[in-house]
């Protein structure tokens, strides 16, 4: 949980090599300004599936409860949660009521979709490194590369049980139409990461 992690990491006496997990991207100040943030995107429609998945299967969500709030036009899931990962700011340098202001972050109404997404580009080109779930090959041979390790392939294992969520054409529509801000940042950081791509294969030829 957020507040745990806050809480047990500023009592730690030395700064931890690495921190992962899902956390607001400016939590990313409490390693130092040296620091180097890693910003993975997935597909906002793939990812909210994989979410609902994980809500069913090992919250106990329930798969009943989860059609009655599709038929109902409810995804129960935060809408365009990628987004507002990465917008706004945590204020990490105050330490009371920091879980208090993430949840804030992540569930207040989002408003000019427009300047969030400028605010959301802005954050993430801000950061050391950042691309999507298609281009993560690419992203951590440049990873590797700054940490002067050695190139190896990056394991991509998923070893949860499938599940079928019996989603529907219009649930997949609905979930799309609730993540259209996320569809719009992901698409601009995939137009980026094909750019960065296409200049590194170009300064190799």
């Amino acid at each position: 949980m957020f507040g745990d992690f806050v809480g047990g990491f500023v009592a730690l006496p030395t700064k931890p090599r690495l921190v992962r997990g899902h956390y607001h991207l400016s939590c990313g100040r409490l390693l130092g300004e040296n620091a180097k943030s890693l910003v993975i995107f997935r597909d906002p429609v793939a990812r909210v599936v994989s979410e609902l998945k994980v809500l069913v299967g090992l919250q106990g969500f329930g798969q009943d409860r989860l059609r009655r709030s599709m038929d109902s036009g409810i995804v129960p899931n935060l809408d365009n949660l990628q987004t507002r990962m990465v917008r706004g700011d945590i204020d990490v340098a105050e330490p009371n009521g920091l879980s208090d202001r993430h949840h804030l972050l992540i569930t207040e109404p989002i408003g000019d979709e427009t300047r969030a997404l400028e605010e959301a580009m802005a954050a993430v080109s801000s950061c050391g490194f950042y691309g999507t779930v298609e281009g993560l090959g690419p992203l951590m041979t440049d990873v590797l590369d700054y940490l002067g390790a050695p190139r190896t392939q990056v394991p991509r294992e998923n070893t949860a049980e499938p599940i079928d969520l019996g989603l529907t054409a219009v649930d997949l529509e609905l979930i799309a139409e609730r993540n259209a801000l996320d569809a719009r940042l992901y698409e601009e950081v995939r137009k980026q990461e094909r750019a960065r791509l296409a200049l590194s294969e170009a300064s190799r030829t």
